[in-house]
């Protein structure tokens, strides 16, 4: 699925466009193409932001990548989300609210690939979105139907996918008797670049409340979960963790970095 030259040039052009509107000093260098945007984008804290990361099953590894149809310089590669912990191959959805770059709520299907720097990379595969937003596959993120509210203890979420959907029900543990979740380096250094499953990928900076924020882990085992997603298919029933993100992160970014 690697971009055309006419593909390629056309969001060149919808790039230097639309984000030349956001700073009038620096439209005429993003016209031309001299400087890349940069764009404050902040995952709020509140409902908090949820990761389900998946085993991919070993005997469906090869039809997700037949499907995917990655460029050829991303490959998918194992990763470690918890130190210590054997890398493995991964999907993840991650569900939260943001404000900044777009507003609402979001959920992003995940894989991990290796880029020429040998280290692992998100890769989104299915974006959703409560609000209308931009994505450099289809340009335009269509809203869609996601809920993601705590109430009384109790983290429910719901994507719906063109009537495919994702339901969770997780209950969130007393603060005194939550678990600490001690991510890898790399899981957290895989959001440097996120791509996108055209190759083009945006450029991530964020601050220390991801890298060293607390994170809680819940238990796989308590999880009410009902996944008929598209990807349910690919890995296995129960995830290798669920992991609730402590608070807000504060990013910027670079979208369409390569572009």
């Amino acid at each position: 699925m690697a971009l055309s030259t006419l593909e390629r040039i056309a969001r060149q052009t919808i790039k230097r466009f639309l984000y030349s509107q956001l700073a009038l000093l620096e439209a005429s260098k993003l016209l031309r193409g001299d400087s890349k945007p940069l764009i404050r984008f902040t995952v709020e804290g509140w409902p908090p932001s949820v990761y389900f990361n998946f085993p991919i099953r070993d005997d469906r590894l090869a039809a997700l990548g037949d499907e995917l149809r990655l460029p050829s310089d991303l490959v998918l590669t194992k990763v470690r989300c918890r130190s210590g912990e054997e890398p493995f191959y991964a999907l993840t959805l991650n569900v939260y609210r943001v404000s900044g770059l777009t507003n609402g709520l979001r959920a992003e299907w995940s894989v991990y690939v290796r880029d020429a720097s040998g280290k692992p990379r998100y890769l989104v595969i299915e974006a959703r979105a409560s609000q209308p937003s931009m994505d450099p596959v289809d340009l335009i993120t269509r809203a869609s139907r996601i809920e993601h509210a705590l109430i009384d203890g109790r983290l429910t979420t719901c994507v719906d996918s063109d009537g495919a959907t994702f339901n969770a029900r997780l209950l969130l543990p007393e603060p005194e008797h939550a678990k600490l979740f001690a991510s890898a380096n790399e899981w957290v250094e895989a959001n440097d670049f996120i791509y996108w499953r055209n190759g083009v990928c945006d450029r991530a900076f964020y601050d220390g409340a991801l890298a060293n924020g607390k994170m809680w882990e819940l238990d796989c085992n308590e999880a009410e979960l009902v996944d008929h997603s598209h990807w349910a298919r690919y890995v296995a029933e129960r995830p290798q963790h669920i992991v609730l993100l402590a608070g807000a992160v504060e990013l910027v970014i670079s979208p369409w970095w390569n572009v």
